[in-house]
């Protein structure tokens, strides 16, 4: 039996399985395969090309006989393996550098907001009781330094993004989450955008009443004098998605000096 995507429902939440049973996800471009056995749980998964055409949307099989041979796979064993996992999305455990396939340039005296969507993790857990087993990303990312130098800085990951500036034009995906960066440009020079440092463990995850994934916004102000930049992040949903559910709080409570070595190089250029 297959389940399709529909407007409101999730991929995530608690899963039953019989002994030796095999249910399928396929979420955005990953295929994930779980099995249940007497005495271990079997995670198997294999990637699409996301250049590729690409369904973005999310289905479920319950009604499998195998796993194919073509898969990655990651085994975890009991004295015997409970009944029931959950699936959860989760955001990336490191910053998300994200370069726009187009750079652009904000004016002096400007603000815009930028739509930045990332790959999501798939966190399993079994229930009872309860024991995170794995965290498997939905599309693979590249690692990435990022920071004034090699010591003054931090590993991140790096992805590539459209960088939309209209929400209507914002594309979704069950495997994706959106946030809203704002970002004012108080000086009297042009501001490059090349690549933009998303603090995802600082951010928390929602969902919307449509069924999408969104985090909490980030904004960025690059101040009058000095070139100096403040960041901020919130808690609560963004404003494009009032009355959002609260999927998962942020990894990370914000630090004093708002991860001022590691935004050095925020816009492409030196502070």
């Amino acid at each position: 039996m297959t389940t399709s995507e529909n407007s409101s429902g999730t991929w995530w939440g608690e899963y039953s399985f019989e002994t030796g049973q095999i249910q399928s996800w396929k979420i955005g471009p990953i295929k994930l395969y779980i099995q249940r056995l007497q005495n271990e749980w079997l995670f198997a998964f294999k990637r699409e090309d996301v250049s590729a055409n690409v369904k973005l949307g999310w289905e479920r099989n319950r009604d499998l006989t195998e796993i194919p041979d073509d898969c990655e796979v990651e085994r975890y064993a009991f004295k015997e393996a409970p009944s029931i996992i959950s699936l959860i999305p989760k955001l990336a455990g490191k910053q998300v550098i994200t370069r726009p396939t187009t750079p652009f340039t904000l004016m002096p005296n400007e603000q815009v907001t930028v739509y930045a969507g990332t790959p999501v993790w798939v966190k399993i857990e079994t229930v009872n009781p309860k024991v995170k087993l794995t965290s498997i990303s939905t599309r693979r990312l590249s690692d990435t330094w990022f920071g004034k130098s090699t010591t003054k800085g931090e590993l991140c990951y790096s992805t590539k993004t459209k960088c939309r500036i209209r929400q209507e034009e914002v594309p979704m995906s069950a495997n994706r989450a959106v946030t809203p960066v704002r970002i004012t440009n108080l000086s009297s020079k042009k501001l490059e955008l090349k690549e933009i440092s998303l603090p995802m463990p600082y951010l928390s995850l929602f969902k919307s009443s449509d069924g999408n994934l969104w985090t909490s916004p980030a904004s960025i102000i690059r101040e009058k004098v000095g070139d100096k930049i403040t960041v901020a992040f919130s808690r609560t949903p963004p404003k494009e998605m009032e009355g959002a559910e609260l999927v998962a709080e942020a990894e990370k409570k914000e630090k004093s000096n708002v991860m001022k070595d590691a935004i050095s190089a925020f816009f492409g250029e030196t502070f």
